[in-house]
């Protein structure tokens, strides 16, 4: 530890604070006095980043104060700056920065301090990287927490090729793939020279698939039964064996042993492969004891909402003994010749909406899917128009249409090509019609899969006449003209 020759001694401005070095030092000792506690250093020969530990020689002031406590942050911070020491309070060798040391000498009564030396010397490496394993497409991030003098500086590297842009004390990648999959180390360096951390694998565990399924057995019983399933993985599997749903205790291979095998047993496997990334469960395999299994609905037909003149399909899968035979129903009547697992309907019409169900059947017994809908759809289409309307004024008038349409359509009325407010239903009605709703009318509908306008419609709104002033009589003499007069 080349230290420059001088001593430590009491000195304004501080009490306890640094001067420069004067003299030489003694191998092997240090003196730092301060105000209120001696302290000498144990310095035998001590190599780079070994703990240098101050202890007291003397028992504390039992005056002990505030004053006391900046005059030793303050001194131990000035050490720091002046060579590159990292500090750290006793009992703790955790290094520190100078900062934190003088807050915790102002708060707590230390009789002793540990600088952790790295003088004129590469970084030390606290944290190392740790390596990952994890699934395709999610992120991961590298740490390393290192110490030194000087300011430090970082690169990634990836099987020992320099990552461009890596300089940070944290490298993350994103989305990972396969060929992220390497040995990361990161390079941390200063002044004196680089250190490199200990290497951190990445592993990019693959997506789970099964590669063989269970299969179907039959058997006599007594008999000796085997089911077997694989899966790939490129991290350990945990296997856990079902029957008919139900976990079976000390199933934890992916080959399933049955002995002796007995009625009883009769029923459906299937295998779970669980890893710490998640879980996969086969198809169900059927076991079969001097006979056949009762179909077992594995895939229901799903309800759907199609446009009228379109093709619907339904189909439906089921485990047990073959042969199975099928019979599709509608509304719960047969169809005629409806008799596989899939049923197509085309050019599908209106009357072909309804609940559709399948049974099968083998020799063992029969099974019904859950129903499931067809809704034809139509786009709107009038069947009755608005039409003309000619009415005197302060009457009702009415515009009505028919729409026929699946789903119930929205109505909207429009007057010369404005929409009305408020008028969103099959018809239009004004409770009293006056001159200024002379006009064109027409309707508008509209559903899912359509609309539809209307024709327009005209209204003419009369006004009737009103004879104000009637015709008075009139007494006149043969020969002579009469006058009658009349206002409206």
């Amino acid at each position: 530890m080349n230290l420059p020759a001088g001593r430590f001694e009491n000195s304004p401005p501080f009490q306890g604070g640094i001067v420069p070095w004067r003299g030489r030092v003694p191998k092997g000792r240090l003196r730092i006095v301060f105000s209120c506690l001696l302290y000498t250093p144990f310095l035998d020969s001590p190599t780079v980043g070994q703990s240098v530990v101050f202890k007291s020689v003397q028992r504390p002031n039992p005056n002990f104060n505030d004053v006391c406590r900046t005059t030793m942050a303050l001194s131990i911070a000035m050490a720091w700056f002046a060579f590159g020491w990292s500090v750290a309070a006793s009992p703790s060798r955790a290094p520190l920065g100078a900062e934190r040391v003088a807050r915790a000498a102002l708060m707590l009564d230390k009789t002793s301090f540990v600088l952790t030396g790295a003088i004129n010397s590469p970084p030390i490496i606290i944290t190392q990287p740790q390596s990952v394993a994890t699934r395709a497409g999610l992120s991961v991030t590298f740490n390393v927490q290192a110490t030194g003098v000087s300011s430090l500086q970082y690169q990634w590297l990836k099987n020992g090729v320099i990552i461009p842009g890596a300089n940070q004390n944290s490298f993350t990648l994103s989305n990972i793939q396969s060929s992220d999959a390497a040995t990361y180390t990161v390079v941390v360096s200063n002044s004196f020279g680089p250190v490199t951390s200990a290497p951190a694998a990445l592993t990019v565990v693959a997506p789970l698939f099964i590669t063989k399924q269970p299969t179907n057995q039959v058997a006599k019983a007594g008999a000796d039964v085997t089911f077997t399933a694989q899966s790939s993985s490129s991290v350990p599997l945990n296997y856990f064996w079902f029957k008919d749903g139900l976990l079976m205790p000390n199933a934890t291979t992916n080959v399933l042993t049955l002995k002796n095998v007995q009625e009883a047993d009769a029923g459906y496997y299937s295998i779970l492969f669980y890893t710490t990334e998640g879980g996969l469960r086969s198809q169900p395999a059927t076991l079969s004891i001097n006979g056949e299994l009762p179909p077992r609905i594995t895939v229901q037909p799903i309800g759907q909402a199609k446009l009228i003149g379109l093709t619907a399909s339904f189909s439906a899968q089921a485990v047990g003994g073959l042969p199975f035979s099928y019979q599709w129903f509608k509304n719960g009547v047969g169809l005629s010749n409806a008799v596989s697992s899939n049923l197509v309907l085309n050019a599908i019409r209106e009357t072909d909406a309804g609940s559709y169900h399948l049974v099968i059947t083998n020799r063992a017994g029969s099974a019904a899917t859950t129903p499931a809908s067809l809704l034809v759809q139509i786009p709107p289409e009038f069947r009755t128009q608005p039409t003309n309307r000619t009415v005197f004024a302060s009457t009702p008038v009415t515009f009505a249409s028919d729409v026929r349409s699946i789903p119930p359509p929205a109505y909207q009325w429009f007057k010369d090509g404005l929409p009305i407010l408020r008028a969103v239903s099959s018809s239009f009605t004004l409770s009293s019609a006056q001159p200024f709703d002379n006009g064109t009318y027409f309707v508008i509908a509209t559903n899912v899969v359509g609309s539809a306008t209307s024709i327009v419609a005209n209204l003419i709104v009369q006004v009737p006449v009103v004879i104000k002033t009637q015709p008075s009589s009139q007494t006149v003499f043969v020969g002579r003209i009469g006058h009658l007069q009349s206002r409206s």
